[in-house]
């Protein structure tokens, strides 16, 4: 078990983490580790060595939760804007499906190839629905191969994918430095993920503010890098100089001016109620969600029970961490 002083949270540089990068760095004793994939982060939380990971739900759901002795170990004080997940697909796949050419049809193409992350990611439905909805690959197909961030441009170039999804700004990234074309049309729609900081219960529970003050902090820090382009930059360079895996800074930049307006939501701490009803649609969608034991209790585990309407927190002053 990871002890209340181990303050290491593990995660992949995406536009995402940002807001998180530059709010706990002004905080003494903690640290932000980048991982190549989310399936490392899960993999060292499970080892103990670190109290919190930033992941998609249904990752921490199926590779951590499935664990029956593990589920009271853990709980879910966060949820954070997602960033938009893009597909990048190969110039010679690009010209095999681009619509317009009666030379060229579906029915030469047999299967197309897609890097994802994780298995158990709803990246693999989000590139179905998309699919489905073009012509030329509605009857192809899909095959899946996993691989971490940083191979998906060698695995592309050495054609053994025919294209990868990606939270940005990796899609971005490895567009610039491939053969890879961004699909603009592509969109996450209703299977867009829900982010979750999900840490340790000892951790939450021997310093509750934090987290109760944490939702309030990461979206001022969110809204500072829109308001302000030298906090961003500043934020962005502190990302990227945390270690490896770091993603390029001009494509985090880039990301930033595309997508972080479209990102102010309300960071939350998630009710049981949230938790249930995101643990209810997960199992319509991954069969082995389903399967669950005591899932009509999951829920309840996973909740932040601290919280109480009695015991309302006046959450701090803006940070100065970025200030302008």
């Amino acid at each position: 078990m990871v002890s209340s002083s181990s303050k290491l949270i593990g995660f992949v540089p995406t536009l995402e983490a940002l807001p998180l990068v530059a709010e706990l760095s002004a905080e003494p004793g903690w640290r932000m580790l980048p991982n190549p994939s989310y399936g490392r982060v899960i993999r060292q939380m499970l080892a103990g060595q670190f109290c919190s990971g930033l992941v998609p739900f249904e990752v921490f759901l199926i590779e951590i939760l499935s664990r029956p002795a593990l589920i009271d170990r853990w709980c879910v004080p966060i949820v954070m804007a997602a960033a938009p997940v893009e597909l990048v697909m190969s110039q010679r796949m690009m010209k095999q499906i681009q619509p317009g050419d009666q030379s060229r049809s579906g029915s030469s193409i047999k299967s197309v190839v897609i890097g994802i992350e994780s298995r158990n990611s709803l990246t693999r439905h989000q590139f179905i629905a998309w699919q489905r909805s073009h012509q030329i690959l509605a009857t192809v197909k899909p095959v899946f191969k996993m691989l971490p961030m940083e191979l998906m441009e060698k695995a592309m170039q050495a054609e053994t994918i025919d294209g990868f999804l990606v939270p940005t700004p990796w899609g971005i990234a490895l567009e610039s430095g491939s053969d890879g074309r961004m699909v603009t049309e592509f969109k996450s729609g209703k299977l867009s993920q829900q982010l979750v900081l999900c840490c340790h219960r000892n951790v939450v529970e021997a310093a509750p503010e934090t987290w109760i003050t944490l939702p309030g902090r990461i979206g001022r820090q969110r809204h500072m890098q829109i308001e302000c382009p030298p906090a961003r930059d500043r934020a962005i360079k502190a990302m990227t100089a945390l270690g490896r895996p770091h993603c390029d800074e001009s494509a985090l930049v880039t990301a930033a001016e595309r997508y972080l307006e479209s990102m102010v939501k309300t960071d939350f701490i998630p009710e049981a109620a949230w938790l249930s009803k995101q643990i209810d649609k997960l199992a319509r969608l991954i069969p082995s969600v389903a399967r669950f034991n005591g899932l009509d209790k999951l829920a309840d585990s996973l909740a932040f029970v601290q919280l109480r309407s009695d015991n309302p927190v006046t959450l701090p002053g803006r940070s100065s961490i970025l200030d302008c």
